[in-house]
């Protein structure tokens, strides 16, 4: 499966646009994170991402620019500690606003 991206505003950016949006997570989470493509911003290139905290506390996503993946960390909620999410796992109530600044 794949990302779903909800786009809320888009603004004209110095050689391209900002696009703000939220990303839902999708059934099978793949280690590494979710394939950002710029086409699901409305975009043909992506320069950089900006990930905000999810709904829920305990999941932080971060973009790897290195592999254009959004990567998604769960806190075990006891100590802290975050671990990236694991491989296959249902992660599809996780959302997560991005700011998407690419080519237009």
């Amino acid at each position: 499966m794949a990302i779903s991206v909800a786009i809320h505003r888009t603004d004209a950016a110095e050689n391209g646009k900002t696009v703000y949006a939220s990303v839902t997570f999708d059934t099978s989470y793949p280690t590494g994170g979710e394939i950002l493509a710029a086409s699901d911003f409305g975009l043909r290139g992506i320069s950089s991402v900006t990930a905000g905290g999810a709904d829920d506390a305990t999941y932080h996503a971060t973009y790897v620019r290195s592999t254009g993946g959004l990567k998604l960390f769960v806190e075990d909620g006891t100590t802290g500690i975050e671990a990236e999410a694991a491989d296959t796992s249902d992660q599809s109530a996780v959302v997560v606003p991005v700011i998407v600044t690419g080519v237009a």
